[in-house]
């Protein structure tokens, strides 16, 4: 299923829900939460060709901050300049 599919089956669901019939609401979570999470891949991987190309801004610091909790924990790369201590890996 392509993102523009699973966007229009998110948006069905929603307007189902609104009229009332809440059964595909659980899937479409689900649905959000793939893209959500391709997302937010695609944003760390940038976030390393920034940094090995020395031109990190400081925005993408603090986005990279914020996106902390879902950095592997073996890529020390990302959670090095995320700020993550040792500690909490």
């Amino acid at each position: 299923m392509t993102k523009l599919n699973k966007l229009e089956k998110i948006h069905q669901a929603i307007q189902e829900a609104m009229n009332g019939n809440n059964t595909d609401l659980e899937e479409s979570i689900g649905l959000v939460e793939e893209i959500r999470q391709v997302e937010i891949d695609k944003r760390l991987e940038h976030f390393r060709s920034e940094i090995k190309a020395e031109r990190l801004s400081y925005g993408e610091l603090a986005e990279l901050q914020g996106l902390a909790e879902y950095i592997d924990p073996s890529d020390i790369l990302l959670l090095e300049w995320a700020g993550v201590p040792e500690s909490e890996v």
